[in-house]
């Protein structure tokens, strides 16, 4: 191999793959300029550096801005709006007329709630009695009344274990009106419910409240609740239906016999003072008792 700049030889040690030797034969009267950092070194190209000036990595950060949020809490806007409407709210309730509803003397009875098995329809609500599912029946008014995302608030009425169906044909005409505030509810089928379960010896019938399609409550929305509330209680002492044990979880006025409240997202089935407190300071709770 010719010399280059006064190296007349090159020789290459074991294999091609590795780095090559230049062993001088000829000492050189030249010095060569230093290699850039691109040339090739032995004839194995070097890799580029990487990164700005001097060669340094560009500094990156991660934004997990977006990512690390909690997560809203279902109903709290809901909540929020009746807190800081609660004065207002209450004067316009004062000022409404009471509400009369309807019975619905076409009502399904218990026995006949019993029957309706995976699927079925009757004045308006959507019916199931499903066994696998749970030990409840339900009822739910589809689509016909608009409401928003449900906010967790929901009245229980509880019933003398042994008058379940008793009473529960005392206000099926109620809980199949046209123009009740509930459109959604479910009861327990003691049929097929265990013996001594919380949902057999009280909280035996659920109301699902849901609030307007814009998320809030309206006065309008609350008196109808109150008022619905007040013929419910009515109707079951008229007919001189017993008062189940109501659930440690729940909340009610002294003027309440049958019905209790509770939040679900904001409270737990196992109850205790502290909850309490804080479920009697909701302000749905508030405004639909009247406390």
């Amino acid at each position: 191999m010719s010399g280059i700049g006064g190296v007349s030889e090159l020789k290459d040690v074991e294999q091609g793959s590795r780095d090559t030797q230049i062993t001088p034969t000829v000492t050189a009267h030249t010095s060569s300029p230093a290699p850039q950092a691109s040339a090739a070194i032995g004839g194995i190209p070097t890799r580029p550096k990487l990164g700005g000036v001097g060669g340094n990595r560009p500094k990156m950060s991660l934004n997990l801005g977006g990512l690390m949020r909690p997560p809203a809490i279902p109903g709290a806007a809901t909540r929020d709006h009746l807190q800081s409407n609660l004065g207002s709210l209450r004067t316009a309730m004062a000022g409404l007329e009471s509400h009369t509803f309807q019975s619905n003397d076409a009502a399904l009875d218990y026995k006949q709630m019993q029957g309706t098995g995976f699927t079925g329809e009757h004045e308006g609500f959507k019916l199931s009695n499903v066994p696998l599912q749970d030990v409840f029946m339900h009822a739910k008014r589809p689509g016909d009344q608009p409401s928003g995302e449900f906010a967790g608030d929901k009245l229980h009425v509880s019933l003398a274990e042994g008058q379940v169906e008793e009473g529960f044909n005392a206000l099926k005409g109620l809980l199949f009106s046209q123009n009740s505030p509930i459109n959604e509810w479910k009861i327990t089928d003691m049929g097929r419910a265990p013996a001594g379960e919380r949902v057999t010896q009280g909280a035996q019938l659920t109301l699902y409240v849901k609030p307007g399609a814009n998320g809030n409550y309206s006065a309008q929305d609350l008196k109808k609740l109150q008022d619905f509330t007040g013929q419910l209680e009515h109707t079951l002492n008229a007919n001189e239906i017993g008062r189940g044990a109501r659930p440690e979880s729940d909340v009610a006025p002294d003027h309440w016999n049958y019905v209790s409240y509770r939040n679900e997202f904001r409270s737990g089935r196992e109850g205790g003072e502290a909850q309490a407190e804080s479920l009697k300071n909701e302000p749905f709770f508030k405004l639909v008792s009247g406390t």
